[in-house]
């Protein structure tokens, strides 16, 4: 499930490949535009985005 950024300028998504046995966490603004990939490809299972400060 997508989840928007605290502010609302992003929104944070899982991409899957062709098979969908493989995913990577992306974000892009709101209308579709500059989306990021945010981690190397791996196994669909546990991926879901959340916005929390990382320290």
């Amino acid at each position: 499930m997508p989840r928007w950024s605290p502010d609302g300028s992003r929104i944070a998504f899982v991409t899957f490949d062709g098979a969908f046995s493989t995913g990577r966490i992306a974000t892009m603004r709101p209308d579709g535009s500059d989306i990021i990939l945010h981690t190397p490809p791996g196994p669909l299972s546990g991926l879901s985005p959340a916005w929390e400060r990382v320290r």
